[in-house]
């Protein structure tokens, strides 16, 4: 089974889970200019409304709702989870 799921996540593309990070929002821009890869918030979607809070929110800078956690590891560990920056090194 293990070589099945090897074999499966192997067969992924590198640049599909980039463009699948950035579809759910986890490796956009902080400054909104990738907001419009965001699936949720296309026009056709049910989530499209919040696309205009999210503005308010970058233009009134009110993002600390955004906080995951004070603690420094957890907040390392959480940057090393969106930072696909390994992944154009290998």
């Amino acid at each position: 089974m293990l070589d099945w799921v090897k074999t499966a996540w192997e067969s992924i593309s590198r640049e599909l889970i980039q463009k699948s990070f950035k579809t759910c929002g986890l490796t956009i821009a902080s400054d909104g200019s990738d907001d419009a890869q965001i699936h949720c918030l296309k026009p056709d979607q049910p989530c499209f409304p919040a696309l205009e809070i999210l503005k308010t929110a970058r233009a009134t800078e009110q993002f600390e709702f955004l906080q995951i956690s004070d603690d420094e590891d957890e907040a390392d560990h959480n940057e090393a989870l969106i930072d696909d920056s390994d992944l154009e090194n290998e």
